[in-house]
């Protein structure tokens, strides 16, 4: 069996770490749980990471081929 590396997250981008930081700010959160069985949460993100991943979402509808010929713009 082989051993993968494990890939190096920064402390500021773990789950437990936001979830301490959001909590400790007393900001708000939705907590989640699935049929299947599977919780998330979804916490505020700042202006600067939200734009960020508005412009990696744009890269992604303009350079991967849509499923079934949909644009995702318009079925969100």
């Amino acid at each position: 069996m082989i051993k993968l590396p494990v890939p190096h997250i920064k402390e500021s981008f773990k789950p437990s770490h936001l979830l301490k930081t959001f909590l400790n700010n007393e900001l708000g959160m939705l907590c989640q749980a699935t049929l299947d069985g599977g919780l998330g949460y979804m916490l505020p993100v700042p202006e600067k990471t939200y734009r960020r991943l508005l412009m990696l979402q744009n890269v992604l509808v303009n350079h991967i081929a849509h499923t079934a010929g949909l644009n995702p713009k318009s079925f969100r």
